[in-house]
């Protein structure tokens, strides 16, 4: 699940997941944050028992932590491994290009921790 930016990054990596390691993935493009979609989100948490939420955003106090709580409460029988929420580093945003590798997550980040929810 994703939003903004990150969805183009989300969308590589599930390519990557079903090319490199032969995983099957989706990606949910919340398209808006106010009314959430917890529809779409209740029934593919339903249907795989898994939840993995990646932004740009930093993790800390964000949107996504507050989907994975509701989530958490809502659909906890369903889940079959923890949530898995990826943001930035919890620090300012740097200015300079040579550091914003470093504070984004990145790809390899989110297919290990996609991985990892697979292997559950």
């Amino acid at each position: 699940v994703s939003y903004g930016a990150y969805v183009h990054v989300a969308t590589r990596v599930a390519e990557q997941l079903s090319s490199r390691h032969h995983k099957q993935t989706s990606v949910i493009d919340l398209r808006y944050l106010s009314p959430l979609d917890f529809a779409t989100l209740y029934e593919s948490v339903k249907r795989t028992g898994r939840l993995l939420l990646v932004s740009e955003d930093c993790r800390t106090g964000s949107i996504l932590e507050s989907i994975a709580s509701t989530v958490g409460e809502e659909l906890f029988r369903y889940l079959d491994a923890p949530i898995k929420v990826l943001g930035s580093r919890n620090t300012p945003v740097p200015y300079a290009p040579s550091l914003e590798d470093d504070y984004l997550i990145s790809e390899e980040q989110i297919i290990d921790a996609a991985m990892q929810l697979l292997s559950f």
